[in-house]
């Protein structure tokens, strides 16, 4: 039986190597003919909900949101069109999982960049 997948969830950090990562994920999006997702988690700090701090987190998603979509363009045309960007807020682990479970990726996909390590909390 051929593996198949229809959607591909590809979880970044917006690192340097990043690129690499969504279009070797856009480039298995084109050989099964999948959707493929770009996601990442602004995550809110545990320490205080200052009104400068909301000023802040909101700036920090709208220009996460501007560099996935970037990514997003990038791709088009290597996924025909079937490419979405999504910046998701709160804990990384769970709201990546949350995500998966919401778009029901068949292939999940992580960005490590271990200088700056990507982990679950």
């Amino acid at each position: 039986m051929p593996v198949t997948f229809e959607r591909i969830l590809c979880a970044v950090t917006l690192k340097e190597c990043t690129e690499k990562v969504v279009k070797y994920g856009a480039s298995l999006a084109k050989r099964y003919g999948a959707k493929l997702y770009i996601a990442t988690v602004v995550e809110e700090p545990s320490w205080g909900k200052e009104p400068e701090l909301s000023s802040f987190m909101a700036t920090l998603e709208e220009r996460t949101k501007t560099a996935l979509e970037r990514l997003a363009v990038e791709v088009e045309d290597i996924t025909k069109g079937q490419v979405e960007s999504v910046v998701l807020r709160g804990k990384v682990a769970q709201e990546i999982l949350r995500f998966a479970e919401e778009i029901r990726a068949d292939l999940p996909t992580l960005t490590v960049d271990f200088r700056n390590a990507f982990y679950f909390r």
